[in-house]
């Protein structure tokens, strides 16, 4: 999968990278805080792509239901759908 390498920094609503900027979490339509606490979570992406990515359940210790949380999530982050899986 491609995208802008982490990590990413949040830092007044705006998502950067090695001093580039990668995304602007700033809408006229969400109060300031919020667009503050979007934008720490959008740069915490790649990181948390990365750890469910690692994440294996071989001996089956994560219960089912959350092991199908972790799959849906990597799969929406790969742009798939359900049916794709």
């Amino acid at each position: 999968m491609k995208y802008t390498p982490g990590p990413w920094e949040a830092s007044n609503g705006n998502i950067w990278t090695e001093g580039e900027q990668v995304f602007v979490a700033m809408t006229n339509d969400v109060p300031i805080g919020d667009s503050l606490k979007n934008a720490e979570l959008i740069a915490a992406a790649p990181e948390m792509y990365e750890a469910l990515r690692n994440l294996e359940n071989d001996n089956g210790i994560i219960p089912d239901h959350a092991w199908q949380m972790v799959q849906n999530a990597i799969n929406k982050a790969e742009g798939k759908n359900d049916s794709q899986t």
